[in-house]
């Protein structure tokens, strides 16, 4: 016999328990332009990282003009496309540094959000849409929508993001206090910085050509407004505080999160057999990222979407993903961001010479083998970019190989696992995608390793050890 746990629960209580929401600001303040960097100094408080948000406004320039009307710019879809690197520093010293921070945080964005993600409007201020704008009224409270990207206007603030408001909610590597385990953070006797490098301009797409006979501008951006806020935690007494305390000064407070190193091949063609080699160190490597960015990745040019070009700007997304039949082309992103793989045959990936796996991988089986690597077999709420709807769409759009060397839910369990490398030695990592022999368009490899990093506090100190 047995009692169902519902007829007989216990609860514990935590006494004189507070959160409350706190704003701060970086070393600078006013407008900054594209590829600028922010510091914030993170509070000396007990927070919850995973209530951590970035808030800022996007105004952006034209990128043509004439006499009639201007060629407008516009934020790409996702609101973290915004950050090209992201360093965190603890004490002064380098603890994470993402490059190409954006297109890691695409890549795991167009692999894994599937419908429910990418359509609900409280996404609404991370972008999740850039083809539709909605405007409200303060004065007749009337909502109003449009179609970004119709050039109805001569002056930058008429046909381009003006004061656009913006906020970063999902993070990738240490500030993911979710993906992390790492929810609450004591910072009290620590400083934490974090260091934002603005992306490049070639990160927005543009609007439908100016008319007539428009003159060539070169379009920028800059952000305004900008700050974050976070969920610090109190208490009453100092009971929480002395354990803490305690933990810290017999070396036993450890935070262990997942960072990732970054490398990129130089242009190269398709037809000639390109490899990305790099190497890292990590006792624990948890997954790889291989993708190829498209040959023209950094050219601003229009909103990846079925009819738009010079003169016609795309319908809204929501009408697009009424008729797949019809509007094949619904990536919803600028090119930049685009991850085109088209004429893949097969790709290997070896460690230390090691082959990956026992055979090369075609683009069915490297998708196949991503529902493991990203833990999607059994989700059935998420998947794809709503707008990847073939396996041709995606790997002309948002391809990636990923492959994961952990036990299936172990880091959830908040077990450490990785490609066997106890004594964190050198890895040398080779990927090696093969093409159609007829493709010879260029093409940039581009990789991001995944390793685990731990964290700990001793005093006021804090060691690192990859």
């Amino acid at each position: 016999m047995s009692i169902p746990p519902n007829l007989n629960v216990v609860y514990r209580s935590l006494q004189g328990y507070r959160k409350s929401l706190i704003r701060f600001y970086p070393d600078r303040s006013g407008v900054i332009n594209s590829g600028d960097v922010l510091r914030y100094t993170f509070p000396k408080e007990i927070m919850s990282l995973d209530t951590l948000m970035k808030y800022f406004e996007f105004t952006s320039t034209a990128a043509q003009s004439a006499a009639a009307a201007r060629q407008g710019t516009h934020f790409p879809r996702n609101s973290a496309s915004l950050i090209d690197t992201l360093t965190i520093f603890i004490n002064g010293q380098v603890y994470e540094n993402i490059v190409s921070y954006n297109h890691l945080f695409n890549i795991i964005m167009d692999n894994t959000s599937g419908y429910n993600y990418n359509c609900s409007g409280i996404r609404a201020l991370e972008c999740v849409d850039p083809s539709v704008l909605y405007t409200l009224n303060a004065t007749t409270e009337v909502i109003t929508a449009a179609a970004q990207g119709t050039a109805t206007g001569t002056t930058d603030a008429q046909v381009c993001d003006t004061k656009r408001p913006l906020q970063i909610r999902n993070w990738i590597g240490f500030l993911n206090g979710n993906g992390n385990n790492n929810a609450i953070i004591d910072l009290t006797n620590v400083e934490l910085v974090a260091e934002i490098r603005l992306a490049s301009p070639n990160i927005m797409w543009k609007g439908i050509d100016a008319t007539p006979t428009p003159t060539n501008l070169t379009p920028n951006y800059s952000i305004d407004a900008y700050y974050m806020t976070i969920q610090k935690i109190t208490f009453d007494d100092d009971v929480y505080q002395r354990t803490l305390n305690s933990l810290k000064a017999s070396g036993n407070y450890t935070l262990v999160f997942k960072t990732y190193s970054t490398a990129r091949s130089g242009a190269i063609t398709k037809s000639s057999g390109p490899i990305l080699q790099f190497s890292t160190t990590a006792k624990y490597l948890s997954k790889l990222y291989l993708t190829c960015m498209d040959k023209d990745f950094d050219t601003i040019t229009y909103l990846l979407n079925q009819t738009t070009n010079s003169s016609t700007i795309t319908p809204v997304f929501s009408k697009l993903m009424a008729d797949t039949l019809t509007n094949i082309v619904t990536f919803n992103q600028s090119r930049f961001f685009m991850k085109n793989a088209t004429g893949l045959k097969e790709a290997q990936i070896e460690i230390n010479g090691i082959p990956v796996y026992p055979f090369p991988q075609p683009p069915h089986l490297i998708k196949n083998n991503n529902l493991d690597a990203f833990d999607l077999e059994g989700n059935i709420q998420a998947g794809d970019y709503v707008g990847l709807q073939s396996l041709e769409q995606w790997t002309k759009y948002g391809f990636v190989q990923a492959v994961s060397f952990e036990h299936k839910d172990a880091w959830k369990e908040r077990l450490i696992t990785g490609y066997p490398n106890p004594n964190g030695n050198l890895l040398t990592i080779k990927w090696s995608p093969i093409f159609d022999g007829g493709n010879s368009n260029n093409t940039i490899l581009l990789g991001f390793a995944e390793r685990v990093v731990m964290a700990k506090f001793s005093g006021n100190s804090v060691s690192i050890e990859y």
